[in-house]
């Protein structure tokens, strides 16, 4: 069981509510390897983190020596360099560690920011160095999803959820066979979060579907936590009212992930070139 920062020992319940994160006095500074960092995610087993960044285009591999804590975490000495000229803002891997899938957008045309996702395959499982183009991607190009912030992928490969930096929506797209982006859909139902955030950016889901999570990208830079009634389905999502805070460490969060059990999140600083810990 994690410990607290604050007083008292952290509970079953406090698990996946934000209200009760602290700061863990833990970060990890990327600026050597890149800056302009968006997109992070971790391995299954916590051991292994993942920072995709655009102004060296890639993803980036951090070893964490104590499973989903920033304590001892190094650089691997690995990448991946993304060779699609898209603006690179999120990342996410199969479960099994053999897939690797990265979001982004291309400059305006037309007024427009079209999103893409594009899926490696990795020789290697989570090791980013054997990843290559799977010539598979999912293009979208649309007045009502425009500049994706971040990409989600569900445990069983089946659902993809994006969040729109532009029109501060998340999106879902349905994919027919698990893990194949070449059978994704798209469908017309999104969420809107403009009521929380007209800077959403960082995007992420508890491992059931029934909590989403959405990070602001602007100053005073705060996490916000939504429920699912029905797993997955983003026609049942209500904001709970619940946030936190992260400008004590950064002023905006441009990625987001948890530990499997809720007790672990971590925040992407674009600002600071650095992933900040927090307890709940």
């Amino acid at each position: 069981m994690f410990a607290a920062t604050h007083a008292g020992a952290v509970t079953q319940s406090a698990a996946w509510d934000v209200t009760n994160a602290r700061y863990q006095n833990l970060s990890l500074s990327v600026a050597s390897q890149l800056t302009d960092p968006f997109g992070l995610t971790l391995s299954d087993d916590g051991l292994t983190l993942y920072v995709a960044g655009n102004t060296t285009r890639g993803v980036y591999q951090y070893t964490l020596s104590t499973p989903y804590s920033l304590s001892g975490a190094t650089y691997a000495s690995k990448s991946a360099t993304i060779s699609q000229s898209i603006f690179v803002t999120g990342v996410q891997f199969s479960t099994d560690g053999t897939n690797m899938y990265v979001g982004g957008y291309t400059s305006p045309g037309g007024g427009a920011f079209p999103s893409y996702v594009y899926q490696y395959s990795l020789s290697t499982p989570w090791d980013v160095s054997t990843a290559t183009y799977a010539s598979k991607s999912l293009t979208i190009s649309t007045s009502l999803f425009q500049g994706i912030g971040d990409i989600w992928i569900s445990p069983a490969g089946t659902q993809l959820f994006m969040v729109s930096a532009i029109n501060d929506r998340v999106y879902r797209a349905t994919l027919s066979t698990a893990w194949d982006l070449s059978t994704a859909t798209t469908g017309t139902t999104f969420f809107s979060c403009a009521g929380q955030t007209l800077n959403p950016f960082g995007l992420t889901f508890s491992p059931d579907r029934t909590r989403m999570f959405v990070t602001e990208a602007a100053s005073p830079g705060t996490v916000f936590q939504y429920a699912l009634s029905t797993a997955g389905d983003l026609s049942t999502v209500t904001y709970t009212g619940n946030s936190v805070s992260t400008s004590a460490q950064t002023n905006g969060g441009e990625g987001l992930v948890f530990s499997p059990n809720g007790r672990r999140m971590f925040v992407l600083s674009a600002q600071n070139n650095a992933v900040y810990e927090y307890g709940l």
